[in-house]
């Protein structure tokens, strides 16, 4: 059998040969260059919108099919770059039971431009493991002595479509979630490490200092419903 083949424009590797390989990389080439396609829209819970764009929020207790999505949504936003920010796996998962901490409670924001999912924002509770502040006029953080212990929000993956990039999208986004699920930058925790993109989203929304996010689950449960009205 002839070897596989990698695309040049979506890194994708088929077998040119095998009728079912050409077409898996038909669709993966599609949606890394256009954005997953989400179909049914009307599953999905619209909190916003961004220029013309719908913001869609999936819970826990979302439909099937609309965590499915997500996560497609979530396995193409580590495509590019690749493995960027040690992404070797999705930030949200739709059941897998080896994967998903039930008490992280994983919630993600999708940014359906028309039919298609260009962008992803996933929080989760988490520990607050550290504190840090910046150096002064410097790009680099210190840790510092005062604990930060205790659960908040945490933002887990910031991602948007190259498409979208270069017009604040991802900031409005964050903006969004943050008002959404009633917390400031200041008290929200942040997974490290972070992609240069990110370090300068956290730059932005935390001037002064951050809060590092912890990998166990929170001690106790004390979070009101996201996007509660």
């Amino acid at each position: 059998m002839p070897g596989q083949t990698t695309c040049p424009t979506c890194d994708y590797r088929y077998f040119e040969s095998l009728a079912f390989s050409r077409r898996k990389h038909l669709i993966h080439h599609d949606e890394h260059r256009n954005g997953v396609r989400l179909r049914r829209l009307d599953l999905f819970e619209r909190v916003g919108g961004i220029d013309g764009a719908q913001v869609l929020l999936v819970r826990p207790e979302s439909a099937r099919f609309v965590r499915h999505r997500t996560e497609r949504v979530a396995r193409r936003a580590i495509e590019e770059p690749p493995f960027e920010g040690d992404y070797d796996k999705p930030t949200f998962y739709a059941e897998d039971r080896y994967q998903i901490v039930p008490e992280h409670f994983a919630h993600a924001l999708v940014l359906a431009q028309g039919s298609r999912g260009v962008g992803l924002t996933v929080l989760e509770r988490r520990e607050r493991c550290a504190r840090y502040e910046w150096l002064a006029e410097q790009d680099e953080y210190r840790a510092c002595e005062e604990p930060a212990a205790g659960p908040s929000w945490a933002v887990m993956h910031v991602w948007v479509h190259p498409s979208m990039r270069g017009q604040h999208v991802a900031s409005r986004l964050l903006t969004m979630a943050f008002s959404g699920f009633r917390m400031t930058p200041e008290e929200t925790a942040w997974l490290t490490p972070f992609t240069p993109g990110g370090f300068r989203l956290l730059r932005r929304f935390c001037p002064e200092f951050f809060l590092a996010a912890g990998h166990e689950p929170p001690q106790f449960d004390s979070f009101p419903r996201p996007f509660a009205s």
